[in-house]
């Protein structure tokens, strides 16, 4: 009897905990913008510039606080997810050091500064941005590359940056080899 009343007491708590899990995704706020994401070229020589284009709209009923903002060619707020033909993600370009005028070791801005404010995104609004990727990663060897974009569908705390993600399409762009563009 008693081995019974154990199967019962594991199946019922199986069956709460997934109840919870459902009733969770189920009060789970529906998505208040999307992202869509295109390249401004397909195929580009080695050495190029790769530019994406970023829309984001705003599908609620309610206007939203995001941050937007620039420094130099990229967009404040976004994050990237580049991975090369093997699937390995493409490196940061790393930070470059300088010495102050009395002999320190100071970092200096990889790009030129830029502004950076919440602002009120109204609903139906779109707003256009590029990214230069390539001034923030290093498209080190020809080949195809694949780009996907994503911003924080929420913000949480700094034990949980965000809750959840709202990811753009993915686009490719092929680096050509030298001599290969059209």
């Amino acid at each position: 009897m008693s081995r019974l009343l154990r199967y019962a007491t594991l199946l019922s708590l199986l069956c709460i905990g997934f109840a919870g899990s459902l009733a969770s995704q189920a009060a789970q706020e529906p998505l208040k913008f999307t992202l869509v994401i295109s390249a401004v070229k397909t195929e580009v020589p080695p050495g190029s510039d790769i530019v994406i284009a970023i829309t984001i709209t705003n599908i609620s009923r309610d206007t939203i606080n995001i941050p937007f903002g620039s420094h130099g060619n990229m967009p404040d707020g976004y994050f990237y997810e580049i991975l090369d033909e093997q699937g390995r993600a493409v490196k940061r370009i790393e930070h470059k050091y300088g010495r102050a005028s009395d002999g320190t070791l100071m970092e200096m801005p990889r790009r030129i500064p830029g502004s950076n404010h919440v602002g009120g995104f109204n609903p139906g609004e779109v707003r256009h941005e590029k990214a230069v990727l390539s001034d923030d990663y290093a498209f080190e060897h020809p080949g195809k590359y694949t780009i996907r974009v994503w911003k924080p569908a929420t913000m949480g705390s700094p034990e949980n940056p965000e809750t959840r993600r709202i990811y753009s399409n993915i686009v490719t762009i092929f680096i050509a080899e030298s001599g290969e563009t059209n």
